[in-house]
This record gives C-alpha cells, sequence and structure tokens, in this order.
C-alpha cells in the first residue's frame, strides 16, 4: 500500500492503525488491504488532515490557516508562479501558473 500511495511504510501502517482498518487476508506473508477502504482512511478527515469549514474553526485554527494560505501565497510569488496583481479569477492554467 504504501508503494501504491507514495507513502513511507511507518506513515500508511499507522494511519491504518489509528483508523483501526481490518485486513481483508495474507498475501506472501503481508496483511491485504482493499485500496477503496485504505485510500480514504490515509487522505482523509480519519486522519485529521481535513479542513473544517471556516465557521467551525476555533479563533486559533482559524489564525493558522490564514497564516499558512498567505505563506503559500507568498512562497508562489517568490517563485513567480502566479500572475501580479489584476483580475483574474482563481484557477490552474494549462502552464501550471496561478491566476
Amino acid at each position: 500500500m504504501a508503494a501504491y500511495f507514495g507513502m513511507c511504510r511507518k506513515t500508511v501502517s499507522r494511519r491504518l492503525d489509528m483508523a483501526n482498518v481490518q485486513p481483508v487476508g495474507k498475501r506472501r506473508g503481508y496483511d491485504v488491504y482493499p485500496s477503496d477502504v485504505v485510500g480514504p482512511v490515509l487522505f482523509n478527515a480519519a486522519n485529521g488532515n481535513s479542513l473544517k469549514p471556516i465557521e467551525q474553526m476555533t479563533p486559533r485554527e482559524r489564525n493558522e490557516w490564514f497564516r499558512s494560505e498567505n505563506e503559500k501565497l507568498t512562497l508562489l510569488e517568490r517563485e513567480k508562479k502566479t500572475r501580479p496583481g489584476g483580475r483574474c479569477s482563481p484557477r490552474i492554467t494549462s502552464s501550471g501558473v496561478y491566476c
């Protein structure tokens, strides 16, 4: 599973344990898990990685979220991946540039 999702084996193992996902069998001595269950567990709210709606965030969470978004924009501007000022709807163009 780790190779399939491009993640560290320890991370995958820890997240599966945290979510209490049970193997469906064994193959060559290794536990086998259904990918339709494992995928959402690795990348979803079960791991605490999902973002709450802003209205449900505590003031501290909201502040940290806005700070991270501002840092992300600063990084993109520094790497010249944004277009300066102007009117442009947020999207990714074919060249990978954010508007």
